[in-house]
């Protein structure tokens, strides 16, 4: 009786911590992101992706 209590905790910690290594990964949202110069969205001032609300991979910057 007292291995059978055992594993269920064992298996409730295993799956607790599955869902916070996996459950994360699938929350990813990746978004596309320009700037532009002016107010007619013609002159790009920067282009890059944002990944959870953060700056990632590369950017490109230009000059007006």
């Amino acid at each position: 009786m007292h291995l059978t209590l055992r594993s269920i905790v064992v298996r409730g910690i295993l799956a607790s911590i599955a869902l916070l290594v996996f459950g994360d990964a699938q929350a990813q949202s990746v978004q596309p992101f320009v700037d532009h110069w002016d107010a007619k969205k013609t002159i790009k001032k920067s282009e890059g992706l944002f990944v959870n609300g953060r700056e990632w991979g590369e950017w490109k910057f230009y000059d007006p």
